[in-house]
């Protein structure tokens, strides 16, 4: 009864909260794309059957589909480690109350089952699920294979909060379980491992003997409670000071992610309240309808435009943004100087903000690959580069710019801003893919050099804090350069 009041006001906290009383056109639009991603999915999920019977000629689709559930749940759990946050709740207004410890613990756990990667994961299995295994296998049958699956989803959930909390101080433990998920794809790829024949046996196993249906569910509901444990051992709040501030109107949601979410918000309202910015936001969508130019029939196989034209369109808003990662800030850096900012916090909110605007231009970007299967993997190829190394790079030859920014003025004809730096840092941004392809091309097999995009890029989203660490330190070195450059005018 009294979890049902603690879930009861977590629902009126998202219902009551100011930011979806803003603007009725703001939420539109984020229904709009929020709409848009679930259809993505879902399409993929009512189309498996047919992609997966050309691909897999041989075999079983729902083998076949049951199979690839091992790569699809081993990235699902990386990009939750990423990104999915340990469950935590504001336990001081209910600790006067005649509430257990144990109640205030099981709420933000259960609070997780509907996450944004569980329904992602519903939205991708179920069409596939009622489409094809629901009317071609009796019940008994199918029951079993969607209780597994919803097994593994769950067993994911509860597990990235384990992984996080133990393994995020000790990258080694996620670097060696990322080279093995990778030495078993290149296994599995070239033959010599058959994970995916494993993995759908396994399935098959459960289908044929029901009793043994019980293992996921156990295991289920050991990471329910592995997950539970660490969170009671790590519930013990302490009193901290908390400097209270003023915050105007505006993307206050961010608020929630302390000093690095407040330094995001800042960074949103400039770009929405000065005309050089806004315009970068529309000339970056002008960027993403590109495609149609270089994805014609007669240059599909031209891997060079393929290439280019990928690199922009998946990511334009983040590249066009990250180019004056801190001359956007010229007029007022040393108001960020002055006050007591943790530098660390500052990069991370320009990365992730990065990494925000690259997300969403990826997604938007998602049906270019209609007019291929190589498109597909070139560009989400480009994706991660530009997550995980060319956000690094643009905050590298950032902490060098000396040209500062009048946001007033129009981006047109405008060279304010540009300077040796911004030239500099196309080199390596740029290059180093063209250099990849063309080595991998020498040596006979172009296509590995998209995987080793991915692998660069993965690297550096996993170890972004540590990255950043190492970047804070070269800002430290040049930050009063910087201020007394963008003062000059």
């Amino acid at each position: 009864m009294i979890l049902q009041k603690l879930l009861n006001h977590q629902w009126k906290e998202k219902v009551r909260s100011s930011f979806w009383q803003r603007s009725i056109w703001l939420n539109i639009l984020l229904g709009i794309l929020a709409l848009y991603l679930i259809l993505c999915v879902a399409s993929i999920g009512f189309l498996a059957d047919k992609i997966l019977s050309e691909i897999y000629s041989d075999r079983n689709v729902v083998q076949a589909f049951s199979g690839l559930l091992f790569y699809y749940f081993s990235f699902d759990l990386m990009m939750r480690f990423l990104l999915q946050k340990v469950p935590v709740i504001s336990m001081q207004p209910y600790l006067t109350l005649p509430i257990k410890r144990s109640t205030l613990i099981h709420y933000p756990l259960i609070k997780t089952i509907p996450g944004f990667f569980n329904l992602l994961a519903l939205c991708l299995i179920l069409p596939f699920y009622l489409k094809t295994v629901l009317p071609a296998n009796p019940l008994m049958w199918s029951v079993v294979w969607i209780i597994t699956v919803l097994s593994l989803i769950f067993i994911n959930n509860f597990l990235a909060f384990l992984l996080k909390k133990y393994f995020a101080k000790r990258p080694l433990f996620i670097f060696i379980i990322l080279a093995l998920v990778g030495v078993i794809a290149w296994l599995d790829i070239k033959g010599n491992l058959n994970m995916t024949e494993w993995v759908a046996s396994a399935f098959a196993f459960l289908e044929s003997h029901p009793a043994y249906e019980i293992i996921p569910v156990l295991l289920a509901l050991c990471s329910y409670e592995m997950a539970y444990i660490m969170l009671k051992r790590n519930s013990y709040i302490e009193e901290e000071k908390k400097r209270i501030s003023k915050i105007s109107p505006g993307f206050t949601f961010l608020s929630k992610y302390g000093e690095t979410g407040l330094l995001m918000q800042n960074e949103l309202r400039m770009i929405f309240r000065n005309k050089r910015p806004k315009s970068v936001v529309w000339l970056s969508i002008i960027f993403l309808f590109y495609g149609f130019i270089f994805y014609q029939p007669l240059e599909i196989n031209k891997v060079f435009f393929l290439v280019f034209a990928g690199f922009f369109v998946t990511s334009s808003a983040g590249l066009m943004y990250g180019q004056y990662f801190f001359a956007w800030e010229s007029s007022y850096l040393d108001v960020y100087l002055a006050n007591r900012i943790v530098a660390l916090n500052y990069l991370k909110a320009k990365y992730w903000l990065f990494f925000v605007l690259c997300s969403i231009c990826y997604i938007l970007t998602i049906p270019y690959a209609l007019f291929g299967h190589n498109i597909a993997l070139i560009n989400f190829s480009l994706f991660i580069y530009n997550l995980g190394v060319t956000s690094f790079l643009y905050i590298l030859f950032g902490t060098y710019s000396r040209s500062r920014i009048d946001l007033g003025k129009s981006q047109f004809m405008n060279y304010e801003g540009t300077g040796a730096a911004q030239w500099l840092s196309m080199i390596p941004v740029m290059g180093l893919p063209f250099i990849i392809y063309g080595l991998c091309a020498l040596a006979g097999n172009a296509n590995v050099s998209f995987y080793i995009l991915i692998a660069l890029g993965g690297l550096g989203i996993i170890f972004n804090e540590h990255i950043l660490i190492l970047l804070t330190k070269i800002f430290y070195k040049n930050k009063y350069k910087m201020a007394v450059a963008f003062r000059k005018r």
